[in-house]
């Protein structure tokens, strides 16, 4: 039992990831429950489904690489007279936050950047205005990843959280599309769980 109860606190920490399927499906509790998978998966949702965390920024260099030369690519699109401007609003909207809080509590979804701007939303529910952003949340199928997507007038920010197993790393990637920009700014920053 003591294995099936350091599963369910990864569980717990990944919000329901990749990491379930890899680890419970096989578990010999449900063989011994003689009940389908789909059974198997409502139960463990119902029992499990709150989870949160503080997560730091722990971008490593090469990543942060990607981001600088991801948005100097961008810039360059822009014309020679306004891509100073360009580059300096995108350098600000893509900087990273220093801290993230996420919770999910059932299907309600609390996130908060850098201890401040609180945000509620619902899984699969209506949009939230935040900021001057209509804001969704949503679970991913392929992987069981937390989907938050920000609408404005200038365009669409898609951030995606994925967690290791472990619930202690969180990758984070973006994209931003926006008709001002030819081709989507992609970009992926880490988190780690605060302890």
């Amino acid at each position: 039992m003591r294995h099936f109860e350091k599963k369910c606190r990864i569980l717990e920490r990944t919000g329901y990831s990749m990491a379930f399927f890899r680890v419970f499906l096989p578990c010999p509790l449900f063989s011994a429950m003689r009940i389908s998978p789909l059974l198997s998966l409502l139960f463990l949702f119902s029992a499990l489904s709150a989870w949160g965390g503080t997560y730091v920024n722990s971008t490593p260099k090469e990543l942060q690489d990607k981001l600088a030369a991801a948005v100097e690519s961008a810039a360059k699109e822009f014309n020679f007279a306004i891509r100073g401007v360009a580059r300096r609003r995108l350098q600000k909207s893509t900087r990273p936050y220093d801290k993230l809080f996420l919770e999910l509590d059932g299907e309600r979804v609390t996130f908060e950047r850098n201890g401040s701007d609180r945000l509620a939303g619902v899984l699969g529910g209506e949009a939230v205005e935040w900021l001057g952003n209509q804001v969704t949340f949503r679970r991913r199928d392929t992987d069981g990843a937390l989907v938050q997507t920000f609408t404005a007038e200038d365009g669409v920010r898609t951030n995606v959280y994925r967690f290791e197993e472990d619930g202690k790393v969180l990758h984070l990637d973006i994209t931003v599309k926006s008709p001002k920009l030819k081709s989507p700014l992609v970009y992926t920053l880490q988190y780690r769980l605060q302890e």
